[in-house]
């Protein structure tokens, strides 16, 4: 089985979120990550593909030194800035240009913008669900699913992109599941979810 893969240029704008983080927290972050994946990290072209293991070590290290509040935080600004850039900007344009800025049309398209991102590293469904809409993580790889806190950034990471085009939101990491399992919720002016 091939190995896990992510964008490189979705995991180099995390760490450009990272620097961005100031006092003894940003010292603390730096102080954890591991110099060598960093530089393998900042080496690798934008559209190039990483070890999904690289962004799994950088998440830790992050969650290490910030604590969850803050990192997730970083991970929402992170996506949010990525909205704009260019790996994703054409992708979300064309969406929100074919659905509208309707919260649950646009999380059906969660999963082309998740094999934008991932390769090799099981694929994400949609589906209804009481609250809003269910996201979940088929066949995620072990390395990723068994660390709360990669997942968490996940969370995150899904708020941050709906904050983009302005839809106030809450994604939620449900335990235990089999596979990863997120429950997002919205507002916006035509939904209370």
């Amino acid at each position: 089985m091939p190995e896990p893969r992510i964008l490189a240029g979705f995991v180099q704008g995390t760490l450009d979120t990272v620097r961005q983080v100031e006092g003894r927290t940003g010292l603390r972050i730096a102080e954890r990550l591991p110099a060598e994946t960093v530089a393998r990290v900042r080496k690798a072209l934008p559209v190039s593909w990483l070890p999904l293991q690289l962004d799994v070590e950088l998440t830790a290290a992050l969650f290490d030194g910030a604590g969850t509040e803050e990192a997730v935080r970083v991970f929402r600004d992170a996506m949010a800035g990525s909205m704009d850039k260019s790996f994703l900007g054409p992708l979300v344009r064309g969406a929100v240009a074919l659905l509208g800025r309707s919260p649950e049309r646009l999380l059906r398209w969660a999963p082309k913008v998740w094999s934008a991102i991932y390769r090799d590293a099981g694929d994400l469904a949609v589906g209804p669900h009481p609250e809003g809409l269910v996201l979940e993580w088929l066949h995620a790889p072990r390395l990723a699913a068994s660390q709360r806190d990669y997942l968490l950034g996940i969370a995150g990471a899904v708020e941050g992109a709906l904050a983009a085009l302005r839809i106030e939101s809450q994604c939620r990491l449900e335990e235990p599941a089999d596979d990863p399992t997120f429950i997002v919720r919205w507002k916006d002016p035509g939904s209370e979810r």
